[in-house]
């Protein structure tokens, strides 16, 4: 009787421990974070980022800068083009992917805003994707977190349905005067699936 009291209670232990596990691991697939696939990825400006000997403005290509991992409210960690040079007030960036990615889901700006500076927010940033670099299809305008601030880094965010694209465009815009437009990081979210989960997926 003894013997099979322990059978059980080790048998119904191990039974908690795979379903805390699995449960686990249902609960992480929901909380895990999207991964960056623009990461160290080179992109394409029109008009473009061109050195302008200023040595917080300007980037030879190939242009990563903005790829780089590294966003900082910082004079050193950004770069952009000078005030007075966009007079159609648009700002397109492409970003190259490298290949085809069927889950995007999400998109990032880190804007460099110094208004003491004369490097206002921007008004709108608009997103969208392309498979061949040459039709774009619109995925939405961003929202910004930042305001009423002045002196700071605001945040543009994009969220949606999944995306197929292998070039990421935003259109930075705004509706008047000729400000410096400083950026510091892009980034482009994609779905992922938890290691932990291929294991139960991999049958």
């Amino acid at each position: 009787m003894t013997l099979r009291r322990n059978t059980e209670m080790r048998f119904t232990c191990t039974s908690i421990l795979w379903a805390l596990a699995l449960g686990g691991a249902l609960a992480g697939s929901a909380l895990a974070a999207p991964i960056n696939i623009a990461l160290t990825e080179s992109y394409s400006a029109s008009p473009d980022i061109t050195d302008t000997g200023t040595w917080w403005l300007g980037e030879n290509a190939p242009h990563v800068k903005f790829t780089n991992g590294v966003s900082n409210w910082a004079w050193g960690d950004v770069t952009g083009w000078m005030g007075g040079t966009v007079p159609l007030k648009n700002i397109d960036l492409t970003v190259d992917l490298g290949e085809l990615h069927a889950d995007i889901q999400g998109a990032e700006v880190d804007q460099f805003v110094s208004v003491s500076s004369g490097v206002p927010g921007s008004d709108s940033i608009a997103v969208s994707g392309s498979t061949d670099g040459t039709t774009f299809s619109p995925w939405g305008t961003m929202t910004v977190t930042g305001p009423p601030a002045t002196e700071t880094m605001f945040l543009w965010s994009w969220t949606g349905s999944s995306q197929t694209a292998r070039y990421v465009r935003f259109r930075i815009s705004w509706a008047s005067g000729d400000p410096h437009v400083l950026l510091s990081e892009i980034r482009v979210n994609a779905a992922t699936v938890p290691a932990e989960l291929s294991l139960f997926s991999a049958n």
